[in-house]
C-alpha cells in the first residue's frame, strides 16, 4: 500500500492530486511488512488530507492521512491485529522503520502474533534512522503496561536493526495476564 499511496507535498502535483475517493475491496491488503486478508477500504480526500475508513477481521476503524509531510498520521481503531506477515514485503518480510510515518495511534483491541494487549496508545516520533515511540501503553483487564520504545536501522543497513523497550509491568491476575501474553499456563498456586 505505502509503495503507491501518495500522501503529503507529491500528492498535491500530478495525477494523483485528481484522485479524491476510494472504495476497495481487497482479498489481501498488505501495509509496512503486515498482511490483512478480507479487506473494505473507503478512503476521502479532502484537500491534501485523506480519512481512511478499514474494515476486517483483523483491522478496523478509521485513519486520517494529513496532506502536510510533517504531520502524524492518527489512527483511532476499534481493532488492530498484526497476526501475519506479509510475503510481499520482499527478503524476509523485514520491515523497515525508516519508512514508518509518525502517528498518534489508539487502539481498542490490540493483537501482536498470539500477544493480546488491549487498549493500545501510542505517539511514534520519526528520528531518520527509525522511529521513537513514547509514550506508549497497553491496558487489558488484568495488566497495565506503559513506557516507551526506539527501532532504527543502525549504518544505513536495514539487516542490523536495533530495537530498545523501557516498560514497567503492572499486573492484577498474573495467569491472566500470562495468557494474555501468550504463554501457556504451566505453574498453578
Amino acid at each position: 500500500f505505502e509503495d503507491w499511496f501518495v500522501a503529503g507535498a507529491a500528492a498535491a502535483e500530478g495525477p494523483a492530486a485528481r484522485l479524491r475517493r476510494l472504495d476497495l475491496r481487497a482479498a489481501r491488503f498488505g501495509i509496512f511488512g503486515e498482511l490483512f486478508r478480507d479487506v473494505r477500504i473507503d478512503a476521502t480526500r479532502a484537500g491534501a488530507d485523506w480519512t481512511v475508513r478499514l474494515a476486517s477481521e483483523r483491522v478496523t476503524g478509521t485513519v486520517r492521512v494529513p496532506g502536510a509531510d510533517d504531520e502524524p498520521i492518527d489512527a483511532e481503531l476499534e481493532r488492530l491485529w498484526f497476526v501475519e506477515d506479509d510475503p510481499a514485503a520482499g527478503g524476509d518480510g523485514q520491515a523497515d522503520p525508516r519508512a514508518l510515518p509518525p502517528a498518534r495511534i489508539r487502539v481498542a483491541d490490540f493483537v501482536l502474533g498470539d500477544m493480546r494487549f488491549g487498549r493500545l496508545a501510542a505517539q511514534v516520533s520519526q528520528r531518520g534512522d527509525g522511529v521513537a515511540v513514547e509514550p506508549l501503553t497497553l491496558t487489558a483487564p488484568s495488566f497495565t503496561i506503559t513506557g516507551n520504545a526506539l527501532w532504527v536501522v543502525e549504518e544505513g543497513d536495514v539487516a542490523r536493526q536495533r530495537t530498545e523497550l523501557k516498560l514497567g509491568l503492572r499486573s492484577t491476575d498474573i495467569r491472566a495476564t500470562l495468557t494474555d501474553l501468550g504463554y501457556d499456563p504451566v505453574l498453578e498456586g
